[in-house]
């Protein structure tokens, strides 16, 4: 199986952002990296992750 590339994307306040990094790695043995909430180079990746937060909700908004 071809490994993918997982981003894990980061915002003020989110947390298990730590456990879905190291279920990913070592775990389902993809590779993960994190992403800051403005970072816009994710051409590299073949999916992104969105951890659960407070800040922001557990939601997407336009």
């Amino acid at each position: 199986m071809q490994k993918k590339k997982f981003g894990i994307i980061i915002f003020p306040g989110t947390w298990s952002d730590k456990d879905c990094y190291y279920a990913i790695n070592n775990i389902l043995q993809h590779e993960a990296r994190y992403i800051w909430h403005k970072e816009t180079n994710i051409d590299d990746l073949d999916c992104l992750v969105l951890p659960g937060g407070f800040s922001y909700g557990d939601y997407l908004r336009p």
